[in-house]
């Protein structure tokens, strides 16, 4: 399904780009909107990084959403409030981010944020990696909703005419 995917995406790109932490944001499910909400993450053991509860409306993610392309930050562009998605003990602890855009149906749908590069600062090459990883994941979300839409129809149908069969006893 759709979170096993995402939360796989998290923990690869997590030990891939060497990081401290891996957050996937998606968009909510009204048109338009520029809410997110935390799908999946992945921390490296011992990391402490607690995301917002509920949605996120300011700050840096709906910036990249909105963008609709991947972005780097090293430790001289990074401004804790910006990061408003962070419990606020955290902000300060964000040393380098890097982020890619999940589309869904060829729109911006989703953000994925890595957080705090191990060994120095993110590569144009890493983000440049990100992006085409973003890129690629999408397709699979957009099949794999297709299919999930597709077995809740069939689940539905299948629900009526069990409830017809049991009346008609």
């Amino acid at each position: 399904d759709v979170d096993s995917l995402l939360r796989v995406l998290a923990r690869k790109l997590g030990e891939y780009l060497g990081t401290r932490a891996v957050l996937v944001w998606m968009r909510a499910a009204e048109e338009g909107e520029q809410r997110l909400a935390l799908r999946a993450s992945w921390f490296e053991p011992g990391t402490r990084l607690i995301p917002a509860s509920g949605m996120v409306e300011q700050g840096i993610l709906p910036q990249i959403l909105q963008a609709g392309r991947g972005r780097r930050l090293g430790a001289k562009e990074i401004d804790p409030q910006r990061f408003v998605h962070l419990d606020e003990g955290d902000r300060e602890r964000v040393r380098s981010a890097a982020y890619g855009v999940l589309l869904r149906e060829d729109k911006p749908g989703g953000v994925v944020e890595v957080l705090n590069k191990k060994a120095g600062e993110f590569t144009a090459d890493e983000v440049a990696w990100l992006e085409e990883v973003c890129r690629m994941s999408s397709a699979a979300l957009d099949s794999l909703s297709v299919l999930e839409q597709e077995r809740s129809e069939r689940l539905s149908t299948i629900d009526r005419l069990t409830q017809l069969y049991d009346l008609s006893r």
